[in-house]
């Protein structure tokens, strides 16, 4: 990489974040006055509580902000990821993707929810030394031969020229494509 494309990413990070400082600081502070310590988002009562910002407890934490989506498939999900638009760039570097950004009530990611997934290793643009995929592929994810899904690639809106680097999924709408929203969500058994 060059001096300009570094100055260039750096710029780009450096907006990405003052988009997602100036977004935080105009969303209120979700309510902890909840009377229990729920766990994850299935400890929520659907019929109590609505999907949005609640505080989670999972064992051996103080506690964190999540986005709980009450309403899909029976509800109870916590929502890792989200994407729908691009105003947070996910062309990020491992501490980003360690530690979460973006606005837990539009476009985000939590931080380290899936350390591990299928045995592979999550890369970055910082921290691709093997397969060079993050870079090629603009995003963070966890790479093998590179992918078949990039549900973190570059927002692209739709088809594009450039392969496989917008939040593409190679067997649903090819590597042309790239999604124009996607929400990653976990959920207990």
């Amino acid at each position: 990489m060059n001096i300009a494309e570094k100055y260039v990413r750096d710029l780009e990070d450096k907006v990405a974040d003052l988009i997602t400082e100036t977004r935080h600081e105009c969303t209120l502070t979700p309510s902890d006055d909840l009377d229990f310590r729920p766990s994850d988002c299935g400890d929520l009562k659907k019929a109590v509580h609505k999907s949005g910002v609640y505080k989670i407890y999972p064992d051996r934490t103080s506690g964190f902000h999540v986005f709980c989506d009450m309403k899909s498939y029976e509800g109870g999900w916590t929502v890792i990821q989200n994407r729908t638009n691009d105003y947070i760039g996910f062309y990020r570097d491992w501490d980003a993707y360690k530690d979460g950004f973006g606005d837990l009530k539009t476009d985000f990611w939590l931080g380290n929810a899936l350390s591990n997934h299928n045995g592979n290793k999550f890369y970055t643009r910082d921290r691709d030394s093997t397969s060079n995929c993050a870079v090629t592929s603009k995003g963070g994810w966890w790479y093998s031969n590179c992918h078949h899904a990039n549900l973190n690639g570059r927002y692209l809106n739709g088809t594009h020229k450039t392969i496989a680097d917008g939040i593409n999924w190679l067997q649903w709408k090819g590597y042309y494509y790239s999604l124009k929203a996607s929400r990653m969500m976990i959920r207990r058994t």
